[in-house]
């Protein structure tokens, strides 16, 4: 099956004991002469939006990348979350007991505006929101969210205007939206590196077309279980993460998280897998658990007659493969409220490995750019005395 889309621009464990010791000076003196501002994270001002923090919210303490050994990201569909009070609190309960450093999050309604407002009355302002200004379906969409302890700058791009030829619609038709949600990504580099630098990681937060008929009715027939959405969704991911590898290099790292509407060894994700050569993450533990004890919708253990499947899933480039260090699903307790019916995923990265290698790729960039022109000299005047004395 092929899909047309309208054109669109668009690991060494050597240690260099300069270049970390630098960072780390670096790192020390920025957290200790300036306090963390509203202003600190940037974003692509046409894709993306960060609310200030709260004035009332604790003082956040920095922490240097240096000595950062693990860092941890939870995907999670909130289910229809629109900040509701009794929901807001079930959720927040669960996100605040797993305290992971990067949230993923999917099926959130409202904008920026509901989730700053979860953050901040429920989560204790931890998190810097990136949500994209761009509108999904249904007025559900995805975000990412990052503690504020971790001195990254932040650019937001979206891939909402992406368009691609419907299969199922008739030839002369014109390009619609491939994306249902959009996939918002945040490029993430350490706090005061250029711009046009390595970035340190890319993360994706994805929600696929949902195994519902298409909203058209008399579609229905032709993709009844959406499989041909989903698959060119995943096609147009492929591109998008092929784009960043020629944007920042192959060993650029990304990680690819959220609710695929399949389970991890559909052919919807062939795309992901074997075309971007993106590997899911449970695959790559020494003793991956049983196919049968990764559900992360519906119940767990299964129950006859309810469905149970893993649709949500981490995926993560070459380059990251070997930091993976965890992955794990937060299991309910039997008499916990679930404010979702998905269960959280959580990976564990060893952040200290790949930001070694993140720290080498700078000193390549810094040699590979052209020598600063040595500012003119010019001699100081000379005083009415002098030039008398020299006459």
């Amino acid at each position: 099956m092929s899909f047309s889309f309208r054109s669109i621009s668009r690991g060494s464990e050597l240690r260099r004991s300069f270049s970390f010791a630098l960072a780390t000076l670096t790192f020390l003196t920025w957290s200790v002469i300036s306090p963390l501002s509203s202003s600190f994270a940037e974003t692509e001002p046409s894709c993306g939006k960060k609310l200030s923090a709260n004035s009332q919210s604790s003082t956040v303490v920095i922490r240097p990348l240096p000595f950062v050994e693990d860092i941890k990201l939870l995907t999670f569909n909130m289910f229809n979350f629109n900040n509701k009070p009794a929901q807001a609190k079930v959720i927040a309960k669960t996100v605040l007991k797993i305290d992971a450093d990067i949230l993923i999050l999917q099926e959130v309604i409202g904008g920026v505006h509901t989730i700053h407002t979860f953050d901040d009355s429920e989560l204790g302002d931890q998190y810097y929101e990136y949500f994209t200004k761009h509108p999904p379906v249904k007025g559900i969409n995805n975000s990412i969210l990052i503690k504020k302890a971790f001195p990254f700058d932040v650019q937001v791009e979206s891939h909402m205007h992406e368009e691609f030829l419907d299969p199922i619609l008739p030839e002369d038709s014109d390009p619609v939206p491939v994306f249902n949600r959009d996939p918002i990504t945040v490029i993430l580099r350490e706090k005061g590196k250029p711009k046009d630098s390595p970035p340190l990681a890319i993360i994706i937060s994805n929600h696929s077309k949902s195994q519902t008929k298409r909203r058209n009715s008399s579609l229905t027939g032709k993709d009844p279980l959406g499989k041909k959405r989903r698959t060119a969704q995943m096609e147009r991911l492929k591109q998008i993460i092929e784009n960043y590898k020629r944007r920042f290099g192959k060993h650029a790292r990304i990680i690819l998280g959220g609710d695929f509407n399949a389970n991890p060894n559909s052919t919807d994700l062939d795309p992901i897998q074997s075309g971007a050569r993106m590997k899911e993450v449970f695959d790559l533990l020494s003793n991956p658990p049983p196919r049968s004890e990764r559900v992360t919708y519906g119940e767990y253990p299964s129950i006859k007659g309810k469905s149970s499947k893993q649709p949500d899933m981490f995926f993560v480039s070459e380059s990251l493969q070997s930091s993976v260090k965890d992955v794990s699903i937060y299991r309910y307790a039997e008499d916990e409220v679930r404010g979702s019916d998905h269960f959280p995923l959580v990976l564990t990265l060893q952040f200290n490995r790949f930001y070694t290698d993140y720290l080498n790729e700078l000193e390549q960039y810094k040699r590979s750019q052209p020598p600063e022109a040595p500012a003119p000299q010019t001699s100081a005047p000379q005083s009415s005395d002098d030039v008398k004395e020299a006459s």
